[in-house]
């Protein structure tokens, strides 16, 4: 495992540099485009490039984990830019996507390191779900902490697999191209969370959909 995770680095780093250019010169075409279609395309590209820099950013997490560095964080608002980056392609795939994010839940955490936390669950709530499903996003708060719940009504997680699913390179999603998946999103998620004193937890039965639940602690709560 510890080459692996060598390996993965080193590649990680790597297509990290290539995919920096990439961005920089999409975003520069797009800021000289008028062409609502070529606007478009870039956005496409824009949006595909980043979503491959958080799985390169998984693989560096996985090779050399990173300190926490903490601050007093509004979970509702953090969740709410998570929900803003994956809402067009939610929106591409007619799935309904739900926010109740009212609550006012302060939470001591790392905000880039919780915020990829919600991006994988959100992502891979896309993926599982067919056109026209429905995703319900929320987060609540309490004197013990606060807690970010992200429900889908897809088709659910098979039980010989619900056991597996935090394990590094495993994964369900075995198709092509962006369908296809690492198998570090949840694994990397599961630590994330772990250091930072929470818990992660998954309700799911095949064909009726899947709940995640993180929960933080409270200020001064957390190991």
């Amino acid at each position: 495992m510890a080459s692996i995770g060598t390996l993965a680095g080193g590649v990680a780093h790597e297509f990290n540099n290539l995919l920096g250019g990439i961005i920089g010169c999409a975003e520069d075409a797009r800021a000289e485009q008028d062409d609502e279609e070529t606007v478009e395309a870039l956005e496409m590209i824009l949006r595909t490039a980043r979503r491959a820099c958080n799985i390169t950013e998984n693989l560096l997490r996985f090779s050399r984990p990173s300190a926490r560095r903490t601050c007093a964080t509004d979970l509702s608002e953090l969740v709410g830019e998570a929900v803003e980056l994956v809402r067009p392609e939610a929106r591409g795939k007619r799935i309904f996507l739900e926010a109740d994010l009212s609550t006012v839940a302060t939470v001591q955490i790392d905000p880039g390191q919780i915020h990829q936390v919600v991006l994988n669950l959100l992502t891979n709530a896309i993926h599982a779900l067919p056109e026209e499903g429905r995703m319900e996003v929320s987060v609540s708060a309490d004197a013990n902490g606060a807690a970010i719940v992200v429900a889908d009504d897809g088709p659910g997680i098979a039980p010989e697999h619900r056991d597996r699913i935090f394990e590094p390179f495993f994964t369900t999603r075995t198709g092509a191209g962006k369908e296809r998946g690492t198998g570090l999103g949840l694994s990397v998620s599961y630590s994330i969370v772990k250091e930072h004193g929470g818990t992660i937890e998954v309700m799911s039965e095949p064909g009726h959909g899947t709940t995640f639940t993180v929960r933080l602690p409270a200020p001064g709560g957390a190991s």
